[in-house]
């Protein structure tokens, strides 16, 4: 590490004591070291604080503790970038593993093409213990993930960032600092997908380059914001947002528009049909609203299952509660 660091590895924590240690060390061992460690803790109360402190006599670490919690990952990003000094930035996520040569391949990728100004790799998905479960399911990378590829700007929004986030995780991600302030901060409205937003942001103006190798270990365990807000119609409503987003600044193929739209409607009516949907009655026709703004025969679907849905999801939530306990 470096005081004059070339990239900055900005690692944002929240109650993810029980994986820093591990964290840690797959960040202090990686094969290339000109960076700088910004830790940021946002008022962790599991002691993750305290064990950050103790890297603070190592050269070119920092750590900024938040007396209150922020409730957004993605101010902690917007924290993070505003501290850093590299020209690339690495946000790795308190929770997550990398193989030591991470920031050697995917900063080597940006510094030899010039036009990307985001690379990103394979992840594999770990348990709590750090065992692999499986390769990340890279959404829309299904016939190409073998190989790594270059897309340019527009193209991997339109095909690649549309139906759904592809970009898993995070910390399988290294960008341009200048591009991430060039297109703004992320949006800290956003409680799920603040990071898809901010792809999408970034690779409209910007070549994307995907490198197949699993570098990254995703974890996935019950501690996370999304989990604890998956069923409650959140992660459903912003990726409307999120793809009106892309159509105001893209040509999109309408049957595309039509597949993403069936796919987030099928997500919210599985939850109900499960007795898992945890959101506020109102949430439904506002959701059925946008559904009809942006596919209407996609709505007109929705809304001729969702009688039956909510006629189970009464039954599994008030009739045999027992059964389905609260998500």
């Amino acid at each position: 590490m470096t005081s004059t660091p070339h990239i900055s590895v900005i690692v944002p924590s929240f109650n993810h004591r029980k994986y820093l240690p591990e964290r840690m060390k797959t960040i202090l061992t990686q094969t290339r070291q000109d960076f700088e460690l910004i830790l940021l803790d946002d008022a962790s109360q599991d002691g993750s604080g305290e064990f950050l402190e103790t890297f603070l006599d190592r050269p070119g670490v920092r750590l900024i503790r938040n007396s209150q919690n922020t409730g957004s990952p993605f101010a902690q990003w917007n924290r993070g970038l505003r501290e850093a000094k590299g020209d690339l930035i690495w946000i790795a996520e308190s929770d997550d593993i990398a193989c030591p040569q991470f920031l050697e391949v995917l900063a080597g990728v940006l510094e030899q093409h010039e036009s990307v100004g985001l690379a990103f790799c394979q992840s594999n998905r770990i348990d709590e213990n750090g065992v692999v479960i499986s390769h990340s399911n890279q959404a829309g990378l299904n016939q190409v993930c073998q190989n790594d590829f270059r897309i340019d700007r527009g193209r991997a929004v339109s095909e690649l960032l549309y139906i759904s986030n592809a970009i898993v995780s995070a910390s399988a991600v290294v960008f341009r600092r200048d591009l991430y302030n060039a297109v703004g901060s992320a949006d800290t409205s956003l409680r799920l997908v603040g990071d898809w937003m901010q792809w999408c942001k970034m690779l409209l103006v910007s070549d994307l380059y995907y490198v197949a190798h699993p570098l990254s270990g995703t974890r996935i365990h019950t501690n996370t914001r999304r989990h604890s807000t998956a069923s409650n119609g959140t992660l459903e409503l912003e990726s409307l947002t999120v793809q009106k987003r892309i159509r105001n600044s893209l040509n999109v193929d309408r049957r595309r528009i039509r597949e993403a739209t069936k796919r987030v409607a099928g997500s919210w009516l599985q939850a109900m049909r499960a007795g898992r949907f945890s959101g506020a009655l109102p949430r439904h026709p506002l959701f059925l609203w946008r559904l009809l703004c942006t596919d209407f025969m996609a709505g007109i679907s929705f809304a001729i299952n969702w009688p039956y849905a909510f006629l189970v999801w009464l039954v599994k939530r008030f009739v045999v509660p027992s059964r389905y306990p609260e998500s």
